[in-house]
C-alpha cells in the first residue's frame, strides 16, 4: 500500500498531524524504512571527498606511524624539512544504509503511552582505493622481516657488525692515549666517537630495531638517501684517514625502488605488518540496531477538526540501548549499526494548525551516556593508525541538541504537503583510556578532535492521517514520507546524507 493510496481512503477526516502519543487502550504498530547515502562530507563547513584523509599525500599525517621514522630521518640527513612520502593516495567512497524499524506503543492513560522500537539496518560500503607512485620518495626496507628482502636483515646485521667495531676500535685508541700527543688529533676522535655513536644509534633505531624500525626507508637516490649516505661515508673517511681506524666501507642498504600502489596495499592490509587493516571492497552489514525504549505523556491537547486554532503539546523521553554493533578498529571504511554506549534522551512536541496549514516543532536534547569501544588511537586526520595502538577506550560523546520546524499544508481531505529544516549540533566528545596505556601511546584525546559539529538539514514530504480515535469511526491509519539532505554544516564533520524514509502507523483496540 502506498501513499497515494491512502489518500483515496474514503469517509477520512481533515489533514492533521499524528499524535506523538498513543490513546488510552489503544496498540498502535508501527512499520517504517528507510535509505541513507553519502560520497561527500563537510570539514568545518567545507565540503570534501567522504574519504578526505584518504586523498593526498602519503606521509605522516595519513600515516601517524610513520613519523617517528620521519623524524629520524631528518636527525639522520641533517635536513629538518625532509618528508617521507609514499606517494599520493585517492579514494572514491561511499556508503549505503536500509533501515527497517519495528516498533509498538500502547496507551496506558488518555495522556500517557508507552513505545519501543527495533531497527534493523543493512550497511553497505564502498571504495575504491589508488596511489599513485610519482611523487613517492620510499620503499621498503631491506632489513625488514615482513617486507624486506631475503638477504636484507643479514646484511644490515653485517654493516652495524663493522660499525661497532670501528667505534670500538676508536674508543680504545681514546683510552689507550693514542691521540694525546696532538689535541687537536685528540678533540677530533671525541668528537667523531660522539657524532659516530649517534649515527650509529639512529641507523639502527631506523633500520634494524627489533622494537621500533621502519618497514620503510627513503631510497637510496633520493635527497634525504643520499644526504644519509654521505654522512656515513664522511665519517668513514674521517676514521681512515685522520684517525687511522679502517675495516669499515660498507654501506647500509636503502631502497631501490620507490612505493607503488601493491606496495601501498601491502603495507596496509599485510597480516604481519604494522597495518594489519583487512581491506573489504562492498563490505555490507545487516545486523540490529539501537533499540529504543520509551514513555510519552501528552500534556496540551486542544486539537480541533472544524478549521479553528488547535494546539498540541507533548513531552517524550526514551533510553537507547547500545544493541548494534559497532565499527571494528582495523577493518578499513566499515560503518557500525550502532553507537556502542547508552543515551538518555528526551523531547517537546508542538503541534499547531489552523484551517490548512499547520507545523510541528520538535525540540529534542540527547544525553549521550559513556561506552567503552576499542579503536586505534589517532587524529581523524589519520587514515590509518598502525595497529600497535589498539586500546579499549572510555568514549563520552558530546550531547546533542536539535530542534525541527516543519510546517503542512493541506491538499485534500487526509493528505498533506509538509517541508520544514532541521538545525543540529553536536558537543565536544571526552575520550580517554579505559585502562593504562602501553607506554609511549598516543594521547586517546586526539579521538575527540572535530568532534564537535553542526548542521542543517532540510526536508520536504507527505502526511496522511486518517480519522478514527480523534472522533472519527473506526481506528486510523497513519502514515508519512520523507526525503531529507544536509544543506550545511558549519563546524565539525559532518557526512553530507541524503535520506528517505517511510513510516505506517495502524491501530488495534485492546479494550
Amino acid at each position: 500500500m502506498t501513499v497515494g493510496a491512502l489518500a483515496g481512503t474514503p469517509a477520512l477526516a481533515v489533514a492533521q498531524l499524528a499524535p506523538v502519543g498513543t490513546p488510552k487502550g489503544l496498540i498502535r504498530l508501527e512499520l517504517g524504512g528507510g535509505f541513507t547515502s553519502a560520497d561527500s562530507r563537510y570539514l568545518d563547513g567545507v565540503e570534501q571527498d567522504l574519504a578526505g584523509d584518504w586523498n593526498g599525500a602519503i606521509g605522516s599525517t595519513m600515516l601517524p606511524g610513520l613519523a617517528t621514522a620521519e623524524q629520524q630521518i631528518r636527525q639522520l640527513s641533517g635536513n629538518s624539512n625532509s618528508n617521507l612520502s609514499l606517494g599520493r593516495a585517492s579514494v572514491l567512497s561511499t556508503y549505503q544504509a536500509g533501515r527497517t524499524v519495528i516498533g509498538m506503543s500502547y496507551g496506558l492513560t488518555g495522556r500517557l503511552s508507552v513505545f519501543g522500537r527495533l531497527p534493523i539496518i543493512r550497511v553497505r560500503t564502498q571504495e575504491t582505493l589508488k596511489q599513485d607512485s610519482v611523487s613517492a620518495n620510499a620503499g621498503f626496507n631491506p632489513a625488514d622481516p615482513v617486507f624486506g628482502s631475503p638477504t636484507g636483515a643479514a646484511d644490515a646485521a653485517t654493516f652495524f657488525t663493522g660499525f661497532n667495531s670501528a667505534l670500538t676500535t676508536l674508543a680504545g685508541k681514546i683510552a689507550a692515549g693514542d691521540y694525546d700527543a696532538n689535541p687537536t688529533e685528540k678533540a677530533l676522535a671525541q668528537q667523531t666517537l660522539a657524532t659516530g655513536t649517534a649515527l650509529r644509534d639512529g641507523l639502527y633505531g631506523l633500520i634494524s630495531d627489533p622494537n621500533g624500525a621502519s618497514p620503510v626507508l627513503p631510497v637510496a637516490t633520493s635527497s634525504a638517501g643520499l644526504a644519509i649516505l654521505s654522512q656515513i661515508t664522511s665519517l668513514q673517511g674521517t676514521l681512515s684517514g685522520s684517525l687511522g681506524v679502517s675495516g669499515f666501507a660498507s654501506l647500509p642498504d636503502l631502497p631501490a625502488q620507490r612505493f607503488g600502489p601493491g606496495d601501498f596495499t601491502n603495507l596496509l592490509t599485510n597480516p604481519l605488518g604494522p597495518g594489519n587493516a583487512i581491506l573489504l571492497d562492498g563490505m555490507i552489514r545487516n545486523r540490529q540496531g539501537d533499540a529504543e525504549l520509551g514513555a510519552t505523556y501528552t500534556l496540551v491537547d486542544h486539537w480541533r477538526e472544524d478549521g479553528g486554532t488547535a494546539f498540541r503539546l507533548a513531552a517524550t523521553g526514551l533510553v537507547r540501548l547500545p544493541t548494534g554493533v559497532v565499527p571494528v578498529a582495523g577493518i578499513l571504511f566499515d560503518r557500525g549499526t550502532g553507537d556502542g554506549q547508552t543515551d538518555v534522551e528526551g523531547s517537546l512536541v508542538a503541534d499547531i494548525g489552523r484551517g490548512s496549514l499547520g507545523a510541528r516543532i520538535t525540540a529534542d536534547y540527547n544525553d549521550q551516556l559513556p561506552g567503552t569501544v576499542t579503536r586505534r588511537v589517532a587524529a581523524p586526520t589519520a587514515a590509518l593508525a598502525w595497529a600497535s595502538t589498539t586500546a579499549p577506550v572510555r568514549w563520552d560523546p558530546g550531547n546533542e541538541f536539535t530542534l525541527t520546524i516543519a510546517p503542512y499544508f493541506r491538499l485534500v481531505d487526509g493528505f498533506a504537503a509538509t517541508g520544514g529544516a532541521t538545525f543540529w549540533s553536536h558537543g565536544s566528545d571526552q575520550v580517554s583510556y579505559a585502562s593504562t596505556p602501553a607506554p609511549g601511546a598516543p594521547p586517546a584525546s586526539l579521538l575527540a578532535l572535530d568532534t564537535k559539529a553542526s548542521a542543517t538539514m532540510l526536508e520536504g514530504g507527505f502526511l496522511f492521517s486518517s480519522s478514527g480515535a480523534r472522533g472519527g469511526k473506526g481506528l486510523p491509519v497513519e502514515a508519512h514520507w520523507t526525503y531529507q539532505f544536509v544543506a550545511s554544516a558549519a563546524s565539525g564533520r559532518v557526512d553530507k546524507t541524503r535520506r528517505t524514509a517511510i513510516e505506517f502507523r495502524v491501530y488495534y483496540r485492546v479494550r
